[in-house]
This record gives C-alpha cells, structure tokens and sequence, in this order.
C-alpha cells in the first residue's frame, strides 16, 4: 500500500467513526479540499521549480552577454587607437607631401630650396618605414 492508499484508509476509517453525519461529511468536505490544496501545491511547486530553471539560465544569458559586450569593447578600443594613430600618422604624411610639392613647385636651383626638398624627402621615406613595419 501506498502513501496515498494509506492516508485515504486512515481518512476512510476516521470518516466512519465520527457517527454524526454533520461531522462525518464535514470531515470528508475537509479531506476533498486538503487533497485539492495539495494538488494545487504540487502544482506551484513544479511552476517554481521551472522559475528558478529559467532564472538560472537567464543568470547564465546574462553572464554571457557580459562577457560578449567586454570582447565587443575591447575590440572597439582597439579599433579606435588604430584609427586614431592612421589618421595622426595620415595627417603627417599629408603634411609632409603637401610641403614637398610645394618646395618642388619652386625653382630647384636654388640650394636653400634643395635643402628643404631633402629634408621633407627625407620625413616622407620616413614615414613610409614607420607604416611599413
């Protein structure tokens, strides 16, 4: 015999001795509704359990989004002090290769202008070495 079968002998038995039909169906009124509420309990505790099945995979989602967004930061980062130092190198290459066409532009004869076109040939190559490596 069960759990079940047992406590609806015991339930049964008490039921018969309570003489007074007032009492004997009272009693069985309470014994209807205490196996409602149990149901009903074994019910909610399934629901419970199936909420902290979803709050611990909703930790685990978080947890891992977490993670993500500080790979996707970091990557950002990285990102950004590249473009940063392309564009700060881009503008000195600029620089120097605008005021080389300028000294070109000019009479190359002269050995002050000679002077400048080595120096800004020179930055120029420069530069190139440095993005090369």
């Amino acid at each position: 015999m069960n759990k079940d079968e047992a406590r609806l002998a015991v339930m049964g038995a008490i039921s018969m001795a309570l003489k007074d039909p007032t009492l004997q169906q009272g009693f069985e009124i309470i014994c209807k509704e205490n196996a409602t509420l149990e149901k009903e309990n074994a019910k909610l505790k399934e629901l419970l359990e199936a909420c902290k099945q979803e709050r611990i995979e909703a930790l685990y989602r978080n947890e891992q989004y977490i993670k993500e967004n500080a790979e996707l930061k970091k990557r950002v980062d990285n990102l950004y002090n590249s473009d940063c130092w392309a564009s700060e190198h881009l503008t000195k290459a600029k620089d120097h290769i605008k005021k080389l066409l300028d000294c070109l532009k000019q009479d190359t004869n002269d050995p002050q202008t000679n002077y400048y076109v080595c120096q800004y040939m020179d930055k120029a190559e420069q530069f190139l070495s440095e993005v090369e490596k």
